[in-house]
């Protein structure tokens, strides 16, 4: 009599571990990275530039497209320098997202922009942004007519160069930090780095800005009493809160989404991959 050995199953497979959640961490990074930080993102004012419109001295619009010099400090294309928590801990979007093709989604119907590695597409027709670029250049091409900009890196020196005349804008790297020299002006901006953030040089004798790194919480304080802004940073979360009360704006990190909540009710926005 031929006796088979039985057939017995294989023991069952243990469930694949899950990916480790993504949490938000501050890390060395290259101190010259093209970035696209929209205002949703929580932006601090460092430096906000000015100008003249119908006899009234008013602030230049912020641009979300801009250089990213390291430890979050953010330098638009209109001159304005400020201060994006999210790029101190995760930068950029889409390393969050684990996606170079993303979508920001505010509270709303029809309101999304689409956004990837060459073009930026807001709501509406016809106002688009394009970017082209190679090793050390970029060109962001904007809706209208002659409105391209060109930001090129040169060694330690980063050019950007708006549309028109006369306009440009030089930030060199030295050993202690960064000079931003607009065209045309005769004073640059100092930006000096320790151990523990940077240091805003201010012109005269007004008190410098400080941006201060300690125990998980980033503290911008300007000149003046009563109005610095406090980042409290956890694995999850991010916590911007800017002086006087009930203005807190927080960032979650989900699973491959990104969730900010602003200050108010139903105004909340999601980041996520195309």
């Amino acid at each position: 009599m031929l006796i088979q050995n039985p057939v017995t199953a294989p023991p069952p497979q243990a469930p694949a571990p899950a990916p480790p959640a993504p949490t938000f961490r501050r890390e060395p990074r290259d101190e010259f990275q093209m970035a696209y930080a929209p205002d949703l993102l929580g932006k601090i004012d460092i430096v906000r530039r000015t100008e003249v419109k119908d006899g009234q001295l008013v602030p230049v619009e912020r641009s979300p497209h801009g250089v990213h010099i390291g430890d979050g400090l953010f330098y638009d294309l209109h001159g304005n320098l400020s201060m994006v928590p999210f790029l101190a801990f995760y930068a950029p979007i889409e390393t969050a997202l684990g996606s170079p093709n993303y979508v920001i989604d505010p509270q709303g119907p029809l309101n999304d922009t689409s956004v990837s590695p060459t073009e930026i597409n807001p709501p509406g027709m016809v106002n688009s942004t394009s970017i082209s670029q190679d090793q050390n250049s970029i060109r962001i091409n904007r809706p209208g007519l002659a409105q391209d900009t060109r930001i090129t890196r040169n060694g330690n020196t980063v050019l950007i160069d708006p549309a028109g005349l006369y306009n440009e804008i030089q930030l060199s790297k030295g050993s202690e930090g960064w000079t931003i020299q607009a065209s045309g002006s005769t004073y640059a901006h100092q930006l000096r780095q320790d151990e523990n953030g940077w240091t805003l040089d201010k012109r005269g004798w007004s008190r410098d800005t400080s941006i201060r790194h300690e125990n998980g919480t980033i503290r911008v304080d300007p000149p003046g009493l009563l109005n610095s802004t406090k980042i409290t940073v956890e694995d999850r979360r991010i916590s911007i809160d800017p002086p006087r009360w009930f203005n807190t704006t927080e960032i979650s990190l989900g699973q491959g989404s990104v969730s900010i909540d602003p200050p108010g009710p139903l105004n909340s926005t999601e980041l996520r991959p195309a």
